[in-house]
């Protein structure tokens, strides 16, 4: 293992998260001065993280479950269904391709 790749993923990591936390305190503390629509795209954000998170949960528990490849891969489908509904919601509620693209997954991490 390259310690020295590791280590500079890492603080890369580190530097990326501890802005966006400087960006949700700084818009925590003043939500009328950053840039017109930061609120609404940082609560995007957060409820697509959300989303991702409890999505990887069921996921996880629908992969291991006991059963042939085809059930765990229906009932997956019904799972994803069910999350996408939500992204599509929130797509029309914010007015943001964002939660339905297929880069939704990573976006969190890189806008």
């Amino acid at each position: 293992m390259d310690i020295a790749g590791n280590c500079a993923g890492r603080l890369t990591s580190v530097v990326f998260d501890a802005t966006l936390a400087g960006v949700f305190l700084a818009t925590w503390i003043r939500p009328t001065e950053p840039p017109a629509g930061s609120v609404a795209f940082l609560l995007l954000l957060v409820l697509i993280e959300f989303i991702l998170i409890h999505a990887t949960v069921f996921l996880g528990t629908v992969w291991f479950a006991r059963g042939t490849v085809g059930k765990r891969l229906t009932s997956m489908a019904f799972v994803t269904g069910l999350y996408l509904v939500f992204g599509i919601g929130f797509s029309l509620g914010f007015s943001s391709w964002i939660p339905i693209s297929p880069c939704s997954c990573w976006a969190p991490t890189t806008l």
